[in-house]
């Protein structure tokens, strides 16, 4: 055995060394120079060729990483060897379509096992396995290839040199998770290994999903994909982007985790998805059915965009604190419990019953500066607001609203903050540069101090404006003698601008049980001094309110508004299509 081992280490040193030396000396012969010797013995034109030459394509080497090939003499004789070698890329491309764009597998790529090939007497057919390693993935497909020729280190032995060359031609997808080829989900088991695959991502990367069906996960426990363990460490964020394809997610249960919701802390995107019959609650984090948190807390990128999603259920936060705008924690929304700056809502839609000591049909606590919340509305059920103090809020779109702008957006159901401070159709209470326009409520307003048909309370609303909105609620009432209105409840602050808003002025107005004569209540439309009074009530509506919303000093898009119905609805919502 020893000697042999040596002698294979003396054939293979001579090999290379031929090699080296005749690569450019003619021992190829034409087909027609080809000869097959008859009979045993020890032929002098011994031909060696491969069984399957040219372009050989590979499907998958992740998958199926070595591919076999033979490799044939034509008679049997005395021991016959064969070298197989490297094309340059410029000998690969000859052999190759023209117009394509290939990559080149390099060293340590591929390797042949049993190069030399070695024929011993009674072989004439020899396989090769040649195995790959996958090149890394990129964001497109590539497609890689490797050319070898056969070479004789018999000299009795020639090559075939219409079958003297083999070129592999190996399709690499793209990196899954990318925009062009992101992660398909079509089963449970695909849901709940979204979270490993979060996970995986490098801080502050992208990943991509497609939901390719709708999904059942009653009896399932989700857990956030990012639930930051209460403490989000924002260098290592990772950016998710969600495409529902108009599909549903539905019966699926997330309790007593941070931030608990579907996604946790979202920064990336959501768009055309239903998450249906949600049930979710938690502590300590702000709550929400999409997410606890949706963008980047302290910075407006990378902007965060909610699309075409939908939600039902219940969502359900903290009710035993104290509101403290230094922390939302306590903030609980249909879709989400924070909307954080430059992230946006749009087009999007909650029939969520909502619990919380911030609580919004939609947003939980709206402070985005850069961000926005348009074409939306809350489709009814109850939003309750409870809380130490007094200090919760409810409101049928957002319960707190600061730099944040709303506009086009509705709301139904009940809005009740009876243990709470503010409620309003739209929003509990706005501050500072927010912008409320050309909104409407039907929803029944109850609060123990500020109620108001669009917003509860404005409360230090320096460079804010409330405009070209309807309150047209079922009634609005306060449980105490403070301030509560049509439109808005409580005002206080400077250069605020309230105008061009209408009310139904048959809304029972009730103030601590009695009834209130709203013809004697604040109606001013402008504000640019500093205020602090108890309510606006707009100017008197027509007599229902598709006709007041067709007044033209309400200036409504008629391309966002359908006017056609009994009520104005927003026109993509006869476009969506839930699968």
């Amino acid at each position: 055995m020893k000697h042999y081992k040596l002698y294979i280490l003396w054939l293979f040193i001579c090999v290379i060394a031929f090699y080296s030396c005749s690569k450019d000396e003619d021992i190829f012969l034409d087909n027609d120079e080809i000869e097959k010797p008859e009979g045993p013995g020890q032929p002098d034109n011994i031909v060696i060729s491969l069984v399957a030459s040219g372009l050989q394509d590979i499907i998958d080497i992740r998958t199926s990483p070595s591919f076999q090939f033979d490799i044939e003499r034509s008679v049997d004789a005395e021991e016959t060897v064969a070298l197989f070698a490297k094309l340059t890329e410029e000998e690969v491309n000859e052999e190759l379509p023209e117009g394509h764009s290939y990559k080149y597998f390099s060293e340590g790529q591929w390797t042949i096992d049993d190069n030399p090939v070695i024929f011993l007497t009674g072989e004439t057919k020899k396989t090769v396995t040649i195995s790959f390693v996958e090149p890394p993935r990129t964001s497109v497909p590539q497609v890689y290839v490797l050319g070898l020729y056969v070479r004789s280190f018999t000299e009795e032995a020639k090559i075939e040199s219409t079958k003297s060359k083999i070129i592999f031609r190996v399709e690499i997808p793209a990196k899954e998770g990318t925009v062009t080829n992101p992660y398909l989900l079509s089963s449970v088991d695909d849901l709940l290994t979204m979270k490993i695959k979060v996970d995986g991502v490098a801080a502050k990367e992208e990943v991509y999903f497609e939901l390719q069906n709708d999904i059942d996960l009653a009896g399932e426990s989700w857990t956030p994909l990012v639930d930051a363990g209460g403490n989000l460490d924002w260098g290592e964020y990772r950016v998710i982007h969600f495409n529902g394809n108009n599909h549903k997610i539905s019966n699926w249960i997330c309790e007593g985790v941070p931030y608990a919701s579907f996604f946790g802390v979202l920064i990336g995107s959501c768009k055309d998805i239903t998450f249906e019959n949600a049930t979710v609650s938690g502590t300590g984090r702000p709550v929400g059915i999409v997410a606890g948190a949706v963008g980047h807390w302290g910075y407006s990128n990378p902007k965060t965009r909610i699309v075409n999603t939908h939600v039902s259920g219940s969502v359900s936060g903290d009710t035993n604190m104290s509101w403290d705008w230094g922390n939302p924690a306590f903030a609980t929304g249909g879709i989400c419990g924070v909307l954080r700056q430059g992230s946006s809502i749009l087009n999007s839609s909650s029939a969520a019953n909502v619990t919380g000591t911030a609580a919004g049909g939609l947003v939980g606590d709206c402070n985005n500066s850069g961000g926005s919340i348009s074409g939306c509305y809350y489709a009814g059920g109850t939003v309750t607001a409870v809380g130490e103090s007094g200090e919760a809020y409810a409101g049928g779109i957002t319960a707190k609203t600061a730099n944040c702008p709303i506009s086009d957006c509705y709301s139904l159901g009940i809005v009740n903050a009876e243990n709470g401070r503010a409620a309003g159709g739209i929003t509990g209470e706005m501050s500072s540069a927010t912008t409320i326009s050309s909104c409407y409520s039907t929803a029944r307003i109850i609060a123990k101090t500020n109620a108001g048909g669009i917003v509860g309370r404005t409360d230090g609303c320096n460079n804010s404006t409330v405009q070209r909105c309807i309150a047209w609620n079922q009634s609005v009432t306060s449980l105490s003698d403070l301030g509560s209105g049509l439109v808005t409840g409580w005002i206080n602050g400077s250069n605020l601008t309230l105008q061009n808003c209408f009310a139904n002025y048959d809304i029972p107005l009730m103030v601590d049980n009695n009834l209130v004569d709203v013809s004697q209540n604040f109606t001013e439309d402008k504000i640019n001094a500093n205020l602090n009074d108890f309510r606006y009530n707009g100017s008197r509506g027509e007599t229902t309110l598709q006709e007041t919303a067709g007044k033209s000093a309400l200036g409504w898009n008629s391309d966002i508004w359908d006017f056609t119905g009994d009520t104005p609805k927003l026109k993509w919502e006869s476009e969506i299509v839930v699968e």
